[in-house]
Protein backbone atom coordinates (compact mmCIF):
# COMPACT_ATOMS: atom_id res chain seq x y z
CA UNK A 1 0.00 0.00 0.00
CA UNK A 2 3.21 2.56 0.17
CA UNK A 3 2.60 5.78 -1.85
CA UNK A 4 5.74 7.52 -1.74
CA UNK A 5 4.06 11.02 -2.66
CA UNK A 6 5.61 14.53 -1.18
CA UNK A 7 2.38 15.66 -0.87
CA UNK A 8 0.78 14.42 2.37
CA UNK A 9 -2.68 12.31 2.03
CA UNK A 10 -3.45 11.93 5.75
CA UNK A 11 -3.35 14.58 8.74
CA UNK A 12 -2.83 13.06 11.94
CA UNK A 13 -3.63 14.18 15.14
CA UNK A 14 -1.78 12.95 18.25
CA UNK A 15 -1.95 14.09 21.63
CA UNK A 16 -3.46 12.79 25.42
CA UNK A 17 -7.14 13.34 26.32
CA UNK A 18 -8.44 16.87 26.36
CA UNK A 19 -5.82 18.57 24.73
CA UNK A 20 -8.42 20.16 22.36
CA UNK A 21 -7.38 17.48 18.98
CA UNK A 22 -11.16 17.49 18.67
CA UNK A 23 -11.69 21.30 18.97
CA UNK A 24 -8.64 21.92 16.22
CA UNK A 25 -10.00 19.42 13.59
CA UNK A 26 -13.56 20.80 13.90
CA UNK A 27 -12.15 24.24 12.71
CA UNK A 28 -10.32 22.71 10.15
CA UNK A 29 -13.02 21.18 8.64
CA UNK A 30 -15.50 24.10 8.39
CA UNK A 31 -12.32 26.20 7.01
CA UNK A 32 -10.81 23.89 4.23
CA UNK A 33 -13.57 21.85 1.67
CA UNK A 34 -10.41 19.48 0.65
CA UNK A 35 -10.20 18.18 4.41
CA UNK A 36 -12.60 15.12 5.41
CA UNK A 37 -12.39 12.79 8.61
CA UNK A 38 -11.19 8.85 8.33
CA UNK A 39 -14.27 6.94 9.81
CA UNK A 40 -13.67 5.03 12.90
CA UNK A 41 -16.09 1.89 14.10
CA UNK A 42 -15.74 2.06 17.81
CA UNK A 43 -18.07 0.18 20.61
CA UNK A 44 -18.84 3.36 22.52
CA UNK A 45 -21.87 5.31 22.35
CA UNK A 46 -22.02 9.46 20.87
CA UNK A 47 -20.31 12.23 22.71
CA UNK A 48 -21.18 15.39 22.14
CA UNK A 49 -17.77 16.50 20.76
CA UNK A 50 -18.25 14.12 17.79
CA UNK A 51 -17.88 15.51 14.53
CA UNK A 52 -19.37 14.20 11.69
CA UNK A 53 -18.14 11.35 9.77
CA UNK A 54 -16.05 10.50 12.87
CA UNK A 55 -17.27 7.36 13.73
CA UNK A 56 -19.41 4.55 13.25
CA UNK A 57 -21.03 2.73 16.51
CA UNK A 58 -20.84 -1.19 15.72
CA UNK A 59 -21.03 -3.84 18.46
CA UNK A 60 -17.74 -5.75 19.99
CA UNK A 61 -18.59 -8.73 18.43
CA UNK A 62 -18.82 -6.83 14.41
CA UNK A 63 -15.64 -5.39 15.24
CA UNK A 64 -14.31 -8.69 16.34
CA UNK A 65 -14.98 -10.66 13.18
CA UNK A 66 -14.01 -7.52 10.94
CA UNK A 67 -10.76 -8.17 12.22
CA UNK A 68 -10.40 -11.64 11.99
CA UNK A 69 -11.76 -11.67 8.36
CA UNK A 70 -8.74 -9.18 7.64
CA UNK A 71 -11.08 -6.02 6.79
CA UNK A 72 -9.70 -3.72 9.57
CA UNK A 73 -5.84 -1.56 9.50
CA UNK A 74 -5.96 -1.50 12.93
CA UNK A 75 -8.00 -2.79 16.06
CA UNK A 76 -8.32 -1.29 19.46
CA UNK A 77 -8.92 -3.30 22.32
CA UNK A 78 -10.69 -2.43 25.42
CA UNK A 79 -7.52 -2.11 27.51
CA UNK A 80 -5.75 0.16 24.65
CA UNK A 81 -9.19 2.55 24.12
CA UNK A 82 -9.80 2.89 27.94
CA UNK A 83 -12.54 -0.10 28.11
CA UNK A 84 -14.22 0.97 24.28
CA UNK A 85 -12.64 -0.67 21.14
CA UNK A 86 -12.08 1.06 17.71
CA UNK A 87 -11.33 0.06 14.27
CA UNK A 88 -10.33 1.76 11.17
CA UNK A 89 -11.10 -0.47 7.85
CA UNK A 90 -8.63 -1.58 5.12
CA UNK A 91 -11.38 0.04 2.89
CA UNK A 92 -11.76 3.51 4.95
CA UNK A 93 -7.63 4.22 4.26
CA UNK A 94 -7.72 2.86 0.55
CA UNK A 95 -10.59 5.53 -0.03
CA UNK A 96 -8.92 8.35 1.65
CA UNK A 97 -5.39 7.27 -0.54
CA UNK A 98 -7.89 8.03 -3.67
CA UNK A 99 -9.42 11.18 -2.37
CA UNK A 100 -8.07 14.09 -4.43
CA UNK A 101 -7.71 16.05 -0.70
CA UNK A 102 -6.55 15.53 2.75
CA UNK A 103 -7.73 13.05 5.42
CA UNK A 104 -7.80 13.87 8.80
CA UNK A 105 -7.14 11.43 11.53
CA UNK A 106 -7.13 11.54 15.62
CA UNK A 107 -4.68 8.55 16.68
CA UNK A 108 -2.42 7.41 19.55
CA UNK A 109 1.18 6.92 18.60
CA UNK A 110 0.76 2.97 18.06
CA UNK A 111 -1.61 3.83 15.31
CA UNK A 112 0.02 6.44 14.12
CA UNK A 113 3.16 4.08 13.09
CA UNK A 114 0.91 1.24 11.86
CA UNK A 115 -0.86 3.74 9.53
CA UNK A 116 2.85 5.30 8.42
CA UNK A 117 3.77 1.56 7.72
CA UNK A 118 0.98 1.47 5.61
CA UNK A 119 0.90 4.07 3.31
CA UNK A 120 4.78 5.71 4.04
CA UNK A 121 6.20 8.31 5.82
CA UNK A 122 5.97 11.15 3.35
CA UNK A 123 1.77 10.49 2.49
CA UNK A 124 1.41 11.20 6.16
CA UNK A 125 1.81 14.80 8.42
CA UNK A 126 1.25 14.18 11.97
CA UNK A 127 0.33 16.92 14.02
CA UNK A 128 1.38 16.24 18.29
CA UNK A 129 -1.06 18.68 20.45
CA UNK A 130 0.03 19.38 23.73
CA UNK A 131 -0.85 21.63 26.79
CA UNK A 132 1.78 22.67 28.37
CA UNK A 133 -0.15 24.97 30.92
CA UNK A 134 -1.22 22.13 33.54
CA UNK A 135 -3.79 24.13 35.32
CA UNK A 136 -5.60 24.93 32.25
CA UNK A 137 -4.84 20.85 31.47
CA UNK A 138 -6.78 19.80 34.69
CA UNK A 139 -8.86 22.60 34.34
CA UNK A 140 -10.40 21.24 30.82
CA UNK A 141 -10.41 17.46 32.37
CA UNK A 142 -12.94 18.54 35.24
CA UNK A 143 -14.75 20.35 32.82
CA UNK A 144 -15.24 17.00 31.10
CA UNK A 145 -16.35 15.67 34.11
CA UNK A 146 -13.29 13.42 34.83
CA UNK A 147 -12.65 12.23 38.25
CA UNK A 148 -9.70 13.81 40.06
CA UNK A 149 -7.47 10.93 39.91
CA UNK A 150 -8.33 10.19 36.13
CA UNK A 151 -7.30 13.83 35.37
CA UNK A 152 -3.89 13.75 37.77
CA UNK A 153 -2.99 10.42 35.72
CA UNK A 154 -3.90 12.07 32.46
CA UNK A 155 -2.26 15.25 33.34
CA UNK A 156 1.24 12.49 33.52
CA UNK A 157 0.76 10.83 30.97
CA UNK A 158 0.43 14.10 28.93
CA UNK A 159 3.64 15.12 29.84
CA UNK A 160 5.56 11.59 29.13
CA UNK A 161 3.56 11.65 26.11
CA UNK A 162 5.63 14.91 24.87
CA UNK A 163 8.91 13.89 26.21
CA UNK A 164 8.59 10.82 24.29
CA UNK A 165 7.51 12.42 21.24
CA UNK A 166 10.35 15.28 21.11
CA UNK A 167 12.67 12.21 21.90
CA UNK A 168 11.17 9.91 18.88
CA UNK A 169 11.70 10.07 15.68
CA UNK A 170 8.94 11.10 13.77
CA UNK A 171 8.92 14.44 13.16
CA UNK A 172 5.55 16.48 13.93
CA UNK A 173 4.59 19.81 13.89
CA UNK A 174 3.88 20.36 17.81
CA UNK A 175 1.05 22.58 18.64
CA UNK A 176 0.44 24.20 21.86
CA UNK A 177 -2.57 24.48 22.40
CA UNK A 178 -2.29 25.95 25.81
CA UNK A 179 -4.31 29.23 25.43
CA UNK A 180 -5.99 30.62 22.09
CA UNK A 181 -7.31 28.14 19.52
CA UNK A 182 -6.48 30.16 16.63
CA UNK A 183 -2.80 30.39 17.41
CA UNK A 184 -2.57 26.92 17.64
CA UNK A 185 -4.76 26.65 14.29
CA UNK A 186 -2.63 28.77 12.53
CA UNK A 187 0.39 27.06 13.39
CA UNK A 188 -1.03 24.08 11.76
CA UNK A 189 -2.05 25.84 8.50
CA UNK A 190 1.29 26.90 8.48
CA UNK A 191 2.04 23.42 8.33
CA UNK A 192 0.35 22.43 4.85
CA UNK A 193 0.80 22.50 1.41
CA UNK A 194 0.56 25.69 -0.39
CA UNK A 195 -1.93 24.28 -2.88
CA UNK A 196 -4.47 22.86 0.00
CA UNK A 197 -4.41 26.18 1.30
CA UNK A 198 -5.76 28.09 -1.94
CA UNK A 199 -9.22 25.66 -1.29
CA UNK A 200 -10.18 27.25 1.56
CA UNK A 201 -13.93 27.78 2.35
CA UNK A 202 -16.08 29.46 4.36
CA UNK A 203 -18.01 26.43 5.26
CA UNK A 204 -17.87 22.43 5.27
CA UNK A 205 -20.80 20.07 5.97
CA UNK A 206 -18.31 17.14 7.74
CA UNK A 207 -17.78 19.66 10.50
CA UNK A 208 -21.33 19.16 11.38
CA UNK A 209 -22.23 17.04 14.39
CA UNK A 210 -24.41 13.80 13.80
CA UNK A 211 -23.74 9.87 14.57
CA UNK A 212 -24.37 6.48 13.08
CA UNK A 213 -25.03 4.29 14.87
CA UNK A 214 -26.43 0.64 14.29
CA UNK A 215 -27.71 0.09 17.54
CA UNK A 216 -24.57 -2.24 18.68
CA UNK A 217 -26.09 -5.36 16.49
CA UNK A 218 -23.60 -8.27 16.65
Amino acid sequence: MMVGKKVPKFLVFVGQSFVGKTSLVGRLLLRFVFLRLVLSLTTRDARSSDLFGGYEKVSPNKLKRMNKNGLLAWLVDRKEGHGNMYGTTVESILSALSFEGISVMILNLKKLRKLISLVGREAVLPVFVFVNDIVVLRKRGFERGDLPKVVERRTADCKQWLRNARRGKIEYVFVDNSGDIDTALNKIIRALPTWFLEKETTFSETAEMTWIDDGGRP
